[in-house]
C-alpha cells in the first residue's frame, strides 16, 4: 500500500483519537494516576503536576485506529 494511500484511509481517524485521547488523559491524569510511558512528560513541582501524554496518547489512538478498522472488516 503506498503512503499517500495509507495516510488517507487511516490518518484523519488517527489524529482525531489522538487528540480526543491526549484532551482525555490531561483531563483525568489527577484522578486516574496514569503510568507514564516513553514519550509522555512528567514535571512534578512540590504545589503541582503537569502531565503532557504524546507517548500514551500515540497508543491510544493506534489501538482505537486499529479496533475501529477491525470492526468495519467483521460488518462486511
Amino acid at each position: 500500500m503506498k503512503w499517500k494511500k495509507f495516510l488517507q484511509q487511516f490518518g484523519g481517524l488517527f489524529a482525531v483519537s489522538y487528540v480526543a485521547a491526549f484532551f482525555l488523559l490531561v483531563t483525568f491524569y489527577s484522578r486516574l494516576k496514569i503510568a507514564t510511558v516513553w514519550g509522555d512528560v512528567l514535571i512534578i513541582r512540590p504545589e503541582s503536576e503537569i502531565y503532557l501524554p504524546f507517548g500514551m496518547s500515540a497508543l491510544f489512538a493506534l489501538f482505537i485506529t486499529a479496533f475501529f478498522e477491525g470492526y468495519k472488516m467483521t460488518r462486511h
